[in-house]
């Protein structure tokens, strides 16, 4: 059964946040962002709605669902592939949803709930999904016989900047061992077209990209966080 949820907004005055108002929305929000002044969620309404991502009702627009992943009728399948995070363009007005365990990234006009671009990583390890039948059905997801595997770690950007998609790369022996090891990939794509280029493996978790800052959030030598300004 969905869950209702109470989205709470804020605006910014002369430096500080005050209450603008709230809405109730029928599923549980998986992630949100701003497209200009349409607030843009990842969720799901799986057994009513097939759409991902929704543009939430307000004064100025109604509710539009759109973005329809690969059906799987097992809830598994389906929350594996449909599952991600979300970064939006406030200047085009479109929504970048990347998927956590799968290698696609897709761009979304949120005005009319158009796709504009479809972008898929190379060399990617997915998680593996595997359906059983002895004696009865089970299906399973794991790495199984894989090397490696990718899992996304974070999207962020995309208001007046690059959308950046960070993938954590595991080896299949770091994860058996449980030794914690991973590299992070960077990748910058163009918010509009989808166009982009690998960013390398050295940089750390972005929380946030504005036009003028990024957020880091580093964990070795010791857990903190560090603001850095984007040189004009």
């Amino acid at each position: 059964m969905d869950q209702a949820q109470l989205i709470h907004r804020f605006t910014k005055q002369e430096g500080r946040f005050e209450y603008q108002d709230r809405t109730r929305f029928q599923a549980v929000v998986y992630d949100a962002c701003l497209a200009g002044e349409d607030l843009v969620v990842h969720a799901m309404r799986r057994e009513r709605e097939p759409e991902i991502l929704y543009r939430v009702l307000t004064e100025r627009s109604p509710e539009l669902g759109f973005a329809v992943p690969y059906r799987h009728s097992d809830p598994l399948v389906y929350g594996t592939v449909s599952r991600g995070q979300i970064a939006c363009s406030s200047p085009g007005g479109v929504a970048v949803i990347a998927y956590r365990e799968r290698n696609a990234i897709e761009g979304y006009r949120v005005a009319d709930g158009r796709g504009v671009w479809h972008a898929r990583i190379e060399d990617f390890w997915a998680t593996e999904i595997r359906e059983e039948v002895s004696g009865q059905r089970r299906v399973r997801r794991g790495i199984f016989d894989n090397d490696a595997l990718h899992f996304l770690e974070r999207i962020a950007g995309g208001r007046s900047a690059p959308v950046f998609v960070q993938h954590r790369f595991y080896l299949s022996r770091d994860l058996r061992d449980q030794t914690g090891h991973y590299t992070l990939e960077t990748y910058a794509l163009d918010p509009e077209t989808g166009e982009g280029e690998f960013w390398g493996d050295s940089l750390p978790s972005m929380l946030a990209v504005t036009d003028e800052f990024v957020v880091f959030s580093w964990e070795a030598p010791y857990p903190r966080v560090e603001v850095a300004r984007i040189p004009k």
